[in-house]
């Protein structure tokens, strides 16, 4: 579960550690580019994104975390950024079975190496240099799900799964017209 920047791209970036003080300050704020500004933050968003369109040929990025979505999802002036707390409890539980107890201790202690370093999982999105390309909505339970086919200026495909809890539903359809269309 390493997260880390798509090489091919600077128009989306994804991580953990490597944000502090870049995308997240030490408490969890997001860190605004000079004259940048926040019009929206909206607490109960997580993102999936992979480094093309395809699940089963592409690579994940950052995966999304356990449900409900608690993570932050910040709407500014140039970017789209959602950040996510490390929760080891949350993280390490579907692991803990007799046949993943090991990988699950080893997947905790990384965890715990991470948190103690103020790390937060992050995916920073700029949508002036992305295309829309295709969505998809997805609407099941508590939980409501964008699929979003993005193409960057730079010609690098990713595809990003935007869950969200059933009230920020509105904010689903906010987030996708902030792209350019193809």
């Amino acid at each position: 579960m390493k997260r880390f920047a798509h090489p091919a791209s600077r128009f989306l970036t994804a991580g953990d550690i490597d944000g502090l003080n870049r995308i997240y300050s030490s408490v969890g704020a997001l860190v605004t580019l000079p004259n940048e500004r926040v019009l929206a933050v909206w607490p109960g968003f997580d993102m999936a994104v992979f480094s093309g369109w395809s699940i089963f040929t592409s690579k994940c990025l950052v995966d999304s975390g356990p449900s409900p979505p608690y993570g932050r999802l910040y709407s500014t002036s140039a970017r789209i950024v959602m950040m996510r707390e490390v929760d080891i409890q949350k993280e390490i539980r579907p692991l803990l079975t007799e046949h993943g107890i090991s990988g699950a201790e080893r997947l905790a202690d990384r965890l715990a190496s991470l948190a103690s370093r103020h790390g937060r999982y992050y995916a920073e999105l700029w949508p002036a240099h992305l295309r829309l390309m295709k969505t998809k909505r997805l609407l099941w339970g508590k939980v409501k799900q964008f699929n979003l086919n993005l193409l960057s200026d730079d010609g690098a495909r990713f595809q990003v799964f935007v869950n969200a809890t059933a009230e920020h539903l509105p904010h689903l359809t906010e987030l996708a017209g902030r792209f350019r269309s193809p």
